[in-house]
């Protein structure tokens, strides 16, 4: 994929894009990996009060924020990451005496099955299972009913974002605060949005327990959607809201069942808390005497960041998108096997391969044209020659020479009149976006017919008319939507090379 930026041209591998649905907004990150870097290409805050997917005028503000987004990025990624609010989970830990990972998997239905109160098969449901013990195993897990998430999912579908990814914020914050911090030792996150604060406790890196409680300040509330206060209104503000997170720690520590009196908390990181985090987190510290921090960029993400992006309420975001992009130490995904697009993960080293040798070959071909025609024409030089020293018709044998020579010069002058067949396809494989998959191409003098699948047909006829080798483009018959996509097949005309 390329990113153009006046001159500078940036070229990626892979783009993601992390959606963090709260319950009152939604942040949205696109992200792009080189070979060794992250970038982040876009960000944006929407705030949707009450945001509810069943409700028509805030599923269009979705919408129609997503879209504008997308568009003015120009970018519609394989990979979209969601994260769904986290009020609407249930999470629960507990531990599965277990010989291996394999029995760890067989198993842990049925146990899910006594911790959740309805059967799974109403559920999105993941888990994350660490060894606790020799034959024993952590499990982290968390649920959300499918009647509340589809509706959610069925948004990104109607902008053409098939879900790669669904999670919840907990595994993501987890991933965030682990990616650049000691995983040793007792530590607690916390992740304030405007209207809840979800508490979790980690230990060497795993699970221990989450919850996440509701805020009912509407003073709270406003002040976290207007970040033009002064500081001391949010310090006010933090007085209470910090005795109130801190309690929650404590009663977070006491349905941890794996630490014992002995182990605290050596450390607490802040994820987001809009413009509370500064204040917030001096509170935090000042009450627990316990370093207070507020997470920060990933090591792998370029520090070079859009004026757009705002840690205070994207980290999650950004958590969510680069999923797709590197190994993480949390890779719970709720959507079942079936639900997931089909698709093949990306290497750079690979991609490079393939391009160095499309190089080599597209050369070889030209390179190859050209001593063709050199032979042929060296050959014809030599017939002339041996023609020349048994004949005595000089003149009819130079007239036929000439008239040779004239024909090969025409030859190439049609075959350059038009692309190649091999022109053509690269053409087509640089313009039509990567949800486009084609079961069927005919080439016919300079006729082009093309039949396949697309997430959305109708951007196929302007990305054509764009390009300087094709022009009137044009559905044959109408759009047909199946599984796989639209179905359509159009035609267009070959323009003559210049």
């Amino acid at each position: 994929m390329i990113k153009g930026n006046g001159s500078h041209m940036s070229f990626y591998f892979e783009k993601s894009i992390g959606i963090d649905i709260r319950e009152d907004s939604v942040s949205l990150v696109l992200l792009g990996i080189r070979m060794r870097r992250i970038d982040v290409l876009g960000a944006e805050f929407l705030h949707i009060p009450s945001f509810s997917p069943s409700d028509e005028k805030m599923s269009r503000a979705f919408l129609d924020g997503v879209n504008r987004f997308l568009m003015k990025h120009n970018a519609w990624p394989r990979n979209a990451v969601f994260g769904l609010p986290r009020p609407h989970f249930t999470f629960q830990t507990f531990d599965l005496p277990a010989p291996d990972l394999k029995s760890v998997r067989s198993m842990v239905g049925f146990e899910l099955e006594r911790h959740f109160t309805v059967g799974l098969d109403s559920l999105y449901y993941t888990f994350q299972a660490s060894p606790a013990g020799e034959n024993l195993y952590h499990i982290a897990a968390t649920a959300i009913h499918r009647q509340i998430a589809n509706p959610y999912l069925e948004l990104g579908h109607k902008l053409s974002l098939r879900p790669s990814i669904v999670d919840v914020s907990t595994f993501a914050n987890v991933n965030l605060v682990l990616g650049d911090s000691e995983k040793e030792g007792v530590a607690a996150i916390i992740d304030l949005s405007s209207s809840s604060v979800e508490i979790t406790i980690i230990k060497n890196g795993v699970i221990q327990f989450s919850r996440n409680v509701a805020i009912n300040d509407p003073d709270i509330r406003n002040a976290y959607f207007q970040s033009n206060r002064p500081e001391k209104h949010y310090e006010l503000l933090s007085e209470g809201l910090g005795g109130l997170i801190v309690e929650e720690i404590q009663n977070t520590l006491a349905s941890c069942r794996n630490l014992t009196d002995a182990e605290a908390i050596g450390r607490i990181h802040l994820v987001g808390g809009g413009p509370f985090a500064p204040s917030l987190a001096r509170k935090v510290r000042e009450i627990t005497d316990v370093e207070t921090v507020r997470v920060g960029l990933p090591g792998s993400v370029n520090p070079d960041l859009p004026d757009e992006y705002s840690a205070v309420y994207m980290s999650t975001a950004l958590s969510l998108a680069k999923r797709e992009l590197e190994p993480e130490g949390m890779s719970t995904n709720l959507l079942p096997a079936e639900l997931r697009p089909k698709k093949k993960k990306s290497n750079p080293r690979t991609t490079l391969a393939l391009a160095a040798g499309l190089a080599l070959f597209l050369i070889g071909v030209a390179v190859n044209q050209i001593v063709y025609n050199n032979r042929v024409i060296a050959s014809l030089d030599l017939q002339l020659r041996e023609v020349k020293g048994l004949m005595a018709p000089i003149e009819t044998i130079d007239l036929e020479y000439q008239n040779l020579a004239q024909f090969i010069h025409t030859l190439n002058r049609v075959e350059a009149g038009h692309p190649s067949r091999l022109t053509l396809l690269q053409e087509m494989s640089r313009i039509l976006p990567k949800d486009t998959w084609l079961n069927g191409i005919k080439i016919h003098d300079t006729e082009v017919e093309i039949k396949g699948y697309s997430a959305a047909a109708s951007k196929l006829i302007p990305l054509l008319e764009q390009s300087p080798l094709f022009k009137d483009a044009g559905f044959v018959g109408s759009l047909i939507t199946e599984a796989a996509g639209e179905k359509f097949t159009l035609r267009t005309t070959v323009e003559a090379a210049p």
